[in-house]
């Protein structure tokens, strides 16, 4: 049976997820957030952030460049497109999903990524 939708990025589907680190060390949340900056000093503490979730929070906390309501779309493109590269595991994985739907439901309240 052919899986039609993909509601949640965990478990056999955990690497969807922004918090997934790829290429061994990284997450797309950490490049997500450290494009906000304005600065290279806050661009690198959000980097270097230990996990995800805190690469969010400090994402969170410093000044936000003055286009970034424009550009958020394209970085998270960029971002995604880097973690999901040709021949790397995580597209193979991706490939293997077919032609389901994916959607990040959610308990935290994201409408803009995800859904709840």
């Amino acid at each position: 049976m052919e899986i039609t939708q993909i509601t949640r990025f965990d478990g056999v589907y955990a690497f969807l997820s922004n918090f997934i680190p790829f290429h061994g060390y990284i997450t797309v949340e950490h490049l997500f957030q450290a494009s906000k900056a304005t600065n290279d000093k806050d661009a690198q503490y959000i980097l270097f952030a230990p996990t995800a979730k805190m690469a969010k929070q400090r994402g969170r906390a410093i000044a936000l460049r003055t286009d970034w309501e424009d550009i958020k779309d394209q970085v998270m493109e960029l971002a995604l497109s880097y973690k999901f590269a040709l021949y790397t595991p995580f597209a193979k994985q991706l490939i293997a999903t077919g032609n389901a739907h994916l959607e990040e439901g959610n308990n935290w309240g994201d409408t803009y990524w995800g859904t709840v």
